[in-house]
């Protein structure tokens, strides 16, 4: 999140909005040859009129979004009493474009088969059909970050004199080519490239295992597999899509790299993630030690004080000892494949009552009845992926406290045996203090963190627990195993009858 004013500092929730956008865009062209399959897909419009429609459409966004910020800006120079609230305005209709954007995506591809009039008319090329496919949509999110950038220049520019009066670190404004890469490298690629190379190995398993095949019956295994390698090696690949070096030598280096081996955790190397010092947090990338990561921000670093840092850097290391990363993606499988599960056997209930066979053959009965699965299904998912995710927050934030309490209790020569209040305080302070410098409202809600009030009153309930037995540990394995159990349960039903 950006070091400007407040407003500004929503950028890292406007970070991960996008990401979920790409994300959703980019499993609409994995799954769009199933789906074409079963919704008989076909080009609704032949020649150059395809292009042109697509073009126009997001041509004529793109236009209404800079015309927007070209007004803003105008507003900013002539009359910078009134900007504040057209700024705010400006930036919720940049987050409805998104929305919009994804809308003509959807709209593209699975109404009027673009997907497949580019194939028609380029041929079956691996990758090349998705890449124009989307290429459009990502050319029109660029285009608002270009029509943005004097707006954010100059609240960095005014931010610059407050930073000096406090005596903060600051780094230089960035260009506007600069400030196009940044988005691009950290909304963009980051969900692209291991998607694109998800899809790209798909489709190279298909055009090489075709039905005559000798092998085609290991078709489902060798695509698997290269999805499995992909998956292991993201972190490769996002290493070098960001902006990442290794955190130079010296006291915090040393002491953070003694943390990890306290903790038996394995890493590649413990980076500094360069963002112009636009974004205060910290990350851990990677199932495996030859290719986990562990990033902490230069707005962090130079931001926090050691201590602070410290204890960034124990949640992350919370995360890898809970094994979170790996119980993360297993209960969003089976939570959804548990709940897909459970509204297929309620609509096939609502189909078998009486009076309702002829609405049930009706044509528009499927379409309905495939529209509503979809939005209970995501509205489901999202509810319940929401709160594991937060207790497993809640458990990273859990072992940053003991680590804390055990760590002071040491430096005196002490045993600790229950949490202390200055370990529980110390990590309640970091989130603070990356909260405050991130602009972000602490009472915000966070869908998959929570919010930093929410966070930080559980860390003060925690003075005075067991040390190493707190509730939050028996209720995360509970979640698991009721996942665990959810996923045996849908497996038995599907392929049981």
């Amino acid at each position: 999140m950006r070091d400007s004013p407040a407003r500004l500092g929503r950028a890292a929730a406007k970070a991960t909005q996008m990401q979920m956008f790409v994300m959703l865009m980019m499993v609409a062209l994995i799954v769009h040859d199933a789906a074409a399959a079963d919704l008989g897909l076909k080009p609704l419009l032949t020649g150059a009129a395809m292009p042109l429609t697509v073009l126009s459409a997001y041509a004529v966004l793109a236009a209404i979004i800079a015309g927007g910020c070209f007004w803003v800006q105008r507003i900013m120079t002539h009359s910078p009493g009134r900007a504040r609230p057209w700024v705010r305005r400006l930036e919720v209709a940049l987050n409805a474009s998104r929305a919009v954007i994804v809308a003509l995506f959807l709209t593209q591809i699975y109404v009027l088969g673009g997907l497949m009039w580019l194939r028609e008319t380029l041929g079956n090329w691996i990758l090349l059909n998705e890449v124009l496919a989307i290429l459009p949509a990502l050319a029109t999110v660029a285009v608002t970050w270009w029509a943005y950038y004097p707006i954010d220049r100059r609240m960095r520019e005014a931010a610059l004199i407050r930073q000096l009066d406090r005596g903060d670190p600051v780094w230089p404004i960035w260009t506007r080519g600069q400030y196009l890469l940044s988005q691009v490298r950290h909304q963009l690629l980051l969900m692209m490239v291991p998607l694109l190379a998800l899809l790209g190995w798909t489709q190279i398993v298909d055009s090489f295992l075709v039905p005559e095949h000798p092998w085609i019956a290991y078709r489902s295994a060798f695509t698997l597999s290269g999805g499995l390698a992909i998956f292991l090696a993201a972190p490769l690949m996002i290493r070098h899509v960001w902006d990442t070096i290794p955190l130079a030598e010296g006291e915090l280096r040393t002491r953070l790299l003694a943390l990890c081996d306290c903790y038996h955790v394995r890493i590649r190397e413990l980076l500094l993630w360069r963002t112009y010092g636009g974004i205060v947090n910290g990350a851990v990338m990677g199932l495996i030690g030859k290719t986990r990561y562990i990033l902490l921000t230069d707005g962090l670093i130079e931001r926090l004080e050691d201590d602070e840092v410290e204890a960034v850097m124990a949640h992350e290391l919370g995360h890898v000892r809970r094994h979170h990363m790996p119980w993360l993606a297993i209960c969003a499988i089976t939570v959804l494949m548990a709940w897909s599960t459970v509204l297929e056997y309620a609509i096939m209930r609502v189909e078998s009552l009486p009076g309702l066979q002829e609405a049930v053959t009706a044509s528009y009965w499927r379409e309905m009845s495939d529209v509503a699965m979809i939005g209970l299904l995501l509205g489901g998912w999202y509810v319940a992926f929401g709160y594991i995710s937060r207790r497993f927050e809640r458990q990273a934030d859990t072992f940053a406290a003991q680590h804390l309490t055990q760590r002071l209790a040491e430096d005196r020569g002490e045993t600790a045996a229950t949490i202390s209040s200055e370990g529980a305080e110390i990590m309640s302070r970091a989130l603070f203090r990356v909260s405050a410098l991130s602009h972000a409202p602490a009472d915000r809600p966070s869908w998959r963190h929570g919010s930093i009030t929410w966070r930080a009153n559980y860390l003060r309930s925690l003075v005075g627990c067991p040390l190493y037995r707190c509730p939050i540990d028996g209720e995360v394995q509970m979640i698991r195993g009721v996942c665990v159990l959810l996923g045996l349960a849908a497996l038995a039903l599907t392929y049981g009858g």
